[in-house]
C-alpha cells in the first residue's frame, strides 16, 4: 500500500509537467504554475507510521490558471489518496496579503 504522501506527490508530478508547457517560444512571468514541496513532518521515530503527517507545498499559480478548477483538483487528489485529509490555505495570514487587500478595498476594487 502506498503512503498518502507518496500518492499525493505522484498526483503533483503531472501538474508540474502541465504547468511547464510553454505558451510560446519565450516564457514570461505568470506563464507557469510551480509546485514545490517545502516541508514534511510527522512521527517521532523511524519505522512507525505517524498518526498525523504534514506536507507543506509552495504553489505559484499561472495567471491563466482556473483557480476554482485547481482547488477542486487538489480535493480530488486528496479523496483518491484515501480521504480524511485536511487542507489549509494560509495565504490570508501573510502580511503582504493584508496590505494588498487593504489597498484594493481603498481603491474600491474589492468589496468586503
Amino acid at each position: 500500500m502506498k503512503s498518502v504522501g507518496t500518492q499525493y506527490l505522484g498526483a503533483i508530478r503531472p501538474l508540474k509537467a502541465d504547468g511547464f508547457q510553454p505558451k510560446g517560444p519565450i516564457l514570461s512571468v505568470g506563464d507557469v504554475t510551480t509546485v514545490n514541496l517545502t516541508q514534511l513532518s510527522g512521527g517521532v521515530q523511524s519505522n512507525v507510521v505517524p498518526p498525523l503527517f504534514d506536507a507543506v507545498f509552495g504553489i505559484r499559480l499561472s495567471i491563466t490558471l482556473d483557480l476554482i478548477a485547481f482547488v477542486r483538483q487538489i480535493w480530488d487528489w486528496c479523496e483518491e489518496a484515501g480521504g480524511d485529509i485536511g487542507i489549509e490555505f494560509p495565504l490570508k495570514e501573510a502580511m503582504w496579503h493584508v496590505a494588498l487587500n487593504a489597498a484594493l478595498h481603498e481603491l474600491g476594487k474589492l468589496s468586503r
